[in-house]
């Protein structure tokens, strides 16, 4: 209860701060507190504005992503994960969700090369190579080549 009362005090501030300034980038807090409260429909619209608005925030790409991607939205999340790895090609966490993403959008491919670019900067990182097991390759498998631009989004399937 008294952490309820706590983030519903943070969504007051956070909204009050946005209200002043719609330019603020607190719009990723405000949506991680709706994000942990089960409101994606909140943080969506948070953070679809946020990103309108700070088309250069790296974490505003990657917060929209995730909670796509939470939704169930994987071919929208891939491009807002594309954008998070476009405006900061190391972030780990983007790297391993847009991995994870891919593979749902049946990029296996892909998937592997993100992992791998993963593993590059973070070779201790448990959960990269779980992932990799999980694809059914070693964390020492060879580096794959990436394209020279950065990843690109998976198209979702197209039904028959």
């Amino acid at each position: 209860m008294a952490l309820e009362i706590s983030q519903l005090g943070k969504i007051a501030s956070y909204t009050e701060i946005l209200a002043m300034d719609p330019t603020s980038t607190v719009f990723v807090d405000l949506s991680e507190i709706y994000r942990e409260m089960g409101m994606l429909d909140e943080a969506l619209e948070v953070l679809g504005k946020g990103v309108r608005s700070q088309s250069h925030y790296a974490p505003g790409f990657f917060a929209y992503g995730r909670v796509l991607a939470e939704k169930g939205d994987f071919a929208t999340a891939a491009k807002a994960l594309k954008r998070t790895l476009d405006l900061e090609a190391e972030n780990l966490a983007a790297l391993k969700l847009f991995a994870k993403v891919s593979y749902r959008l049946g990029a296996k491919e892909q998937a592997v090369a993100l992992l791998q670019k993963a593993m590059m900067l973070d070779p201790e990182d448990a959960t990269i190579v779980k992932l990799l097991a999980s694809l059914g390759l070693p964390a020492t498998a060879p580096i794959a080549k990436l394209p020279p631009q950065a990843p690109q989004a998976p198209q979702a399937p197209q039904a028959p």
